[in-house]
């Protein structure tokens, strides 16, 4: 069945008022993470121990849902900050979880996701772009990312797969925006998503200490988080599909009666494709 997370009154307020801005790049991208961090949507479905409101990976996905029926934008940073939240929950590196959650699930600190070029690089797609020479204790990183969501300029951290140039496994590593050799570009002009920090990245001899590694083998941990990755992404889906719905159920009324019956038929669709897509995740 379907699961539904009421956001607070006054986020919905704002996120209806602000939401073509958003598209535009009229309202800044850096209001937008912090709002969404207050109200504990970037917590949802992380264990309470951790600094969560408790839940499982399905939470996640509702909260993410939640915010893109307001504004698809909007759901598409918190997508980027809860799938990094993901990220450290999974590594076995406990010590990058204890260094960066707090920051990432507050919002102080933006976490994102570089890692789609990796699952392409899993189904043979494309090559990783990203090289990693060990220099000692260090990696030494170079290559680029053609673009990132969720980069905010005031502090960002970004999960990347990495090729090593001594021909081992494939890495998932994090590098961050103060790292040396690490430039950020200007923000994309994205068709209705402007305000969405996101951009390219390129790595030039950029230095990072092994403690910043999420796993040393991509191609065993990489397959352990797709699921949650592709089910996080989905919550936008969900959320647009739902607001559309409900926006063809308000003019089916007098003169368009003949939407009634597909609308319904298609709520009740989209409720069992999230019925089994839940039920897939937490088995």
């Amino acid at each position: 069945m379907s699961q539904r997370v009421n956001l607070p009154a006054d986020l919905v307020e704002w996120l209806a008022g602000v939401a073509c801005d958003v598209d535009t790049g009229a309202v800044p991208a850096a209001e937008i993470l912090p709002r969404l961090a207050s109200a504990g949507l970037v917590r949802a479905g992380v264990p309470v121990e951790k600094g969560g409101s408790g839940g499982d990976i399905v939470d996640g996905i509702a909260a993410i849902a939640a915010v893109a029926e307001e504004s698809l934008a909007a759901a598409f940073i918190l997508w980027g900050q809860r799938t990094y939240v993901e990220y450290l929950l999974q590594s076995p590196n406990r010590v990058l979880e204890t260094q960066q959650l707090g920051h990432i699930l507050d919002g102080q600190v933006a976490g994102a996701t570089g890692l789609s070029n990796a699952m392409k690089f899993l189904a043979g797609l494309e090559p990783l772009q990203i090289v990693a020479e060990a220099d000692g204790d260090d990696l030494i990183l170079n290559g680029k990312m053609p673009w990132v969501t969720n980069l905010r300029r005031d502090g960002f951290h970004v999960a990347a797969a990495v090729d090593q140039a001594d021909g081992g496994p494939a890495m998932v590593v994090t590098v961050s925006h103060d790292d040396e050799g690490l430039v950020r570009s200007d923000d994309l002009q994205l068709m209705g998503m402007c305000s969405s920090d996101t951009a390219a990245l390129t790595l030039t001899n950029v230095r990072i200490p092994r403690e910043r590694i999420f796993s040393d083998n991509a191609g065993q941990w990489l397959p352990k988080v797709r699921p949650a990755f592709a089910g996080l992404q989905c919550g936008m889906s969900i959320g647009l599909a739902r607001r559309a719905l409900s926006e063809a159920g308000k003019i089916a009324g007098a003169g368009r009666s003949v939407l009634g019956e597909p609308t319904a038929h298609l709520i009740q669709r989209l409720d069992r494709a999230e019925a089994r897509m839940y039920e897939g995740l937490r088995s």
